[in-house]
C-alpha cells in the first residue's frame, strides 16, 4: 500500500512559499466525543507521531469508510499501512504504537 499525501504550504518572513510533502501511514479513523479514540490521540501525540485523522460518521453505518476497510462501525480504528495491521480497541492500539513506534 502506498502513503497518503498530506501536502502543506509555508510562507517564509521573505514572503517565499515553500511546499512540503508528508507521507503518513498511520490513520486513525476516530470521532471527537469518543474518550476511547481521545486516549489513542493522546498517544499518538506523546508518541510525535504523523497520521491522518479521519472522522468517523456512524449515520452512514455499513458504507462508512471504517466499515469498509475494518468490517465493523466501531472507533477508534487503526491502520498501519507500513505493517500492514488494521485494528480496534484503544488499549491495544496504544500498546501497538508503544511497541512499534516508541
Amino acid at each position: 500500500m502506498t502513503p497518503n499525501r498530506i501536502a502543506f504550504f509555508y510562507i517564509h518572513n521573505d514572503d517565499t512559499l515553500s511546499l512540503y510533502l508528508i507521507y503518513a501511514m498511520l490513520e486513525l479513523y476516530a470521532n471527537a466525543g469518543c474518550p476511547y479514540c481521545m486516549k489513542v490521540l493522546k498517544k499518538m501525540n506523546e508518541l510525535n507521531l504523523d497520521f491522518i485523522w479521519r472522522s468517523h460518521d456512524f449515520t452512514a453505518g455499513e458504507n462508512s469508510w471504517g466499515f469498509k476497510i475494518g468490517g465493523k462501525t466501531q472507533v477508534p480504528l487503526l491502520v498501519d499501512q507500513q505493517n500492514g495491521v488494521t485494528m480496534y480497541e484503544s488499549d491495544a492500539i496504544m500498546q501497538y504504537l508503544e511497541e512499534n513506534y516508541s
